[in-house]
């Protein structure tokens, strides 16, 4: 069968458009893992906590650790000994979405004693 003379443009045409699309966001096909855990140590000057949490499938393994957030203006509501819910994705140490599930017991205490 001949090849037809307009094959060649078509071609670099289809792929000259699809290599200046842009790059897919770095979690956009990875599939997001909700936990729950406990904030240990909150350090604002670097933006990271530290959090104690249970085996997170397909993520870790029950441990404490380091991890930066998404959005740094849960820096200021976050406290040591708060239960929160947060979402991870593979091969990233990146807090997604934290919410406060509730304020740690150190913390109602202190409320408590005002």
């Amino acid at each position: 069968m001949p090849i037809r003379w307009w094959t060649l443009p078509v071609t670099l045409v289809v792929f000259s458009c699809s290599a200046s699309l842009p790059a897919q966001p770095k979690n956009s096909a990875a599939k997001g893992i909700q936990f729950l855990g406990q904030i240990q140590t909150v350090d604002q000057s670097h933006k990271k906590v530290t959090v104690k949490h249970g085996s997170i499938p397909g993520f870790a393994d029950r441990r404490v650790a380091d991890y930066s957030v998404d959005n740094e203006s849960i820096l200021k509501q976050l406290q040591s000994g708060d239960d929160i819910r947060a979402t991870v994705y593979p091969n990233d140490s990146t807090l997604h979405g934290i919410r406060i599930v509730s304020h740690g017991r150190l913390n109602q205490q202190k409320k408590n004693v005002k």
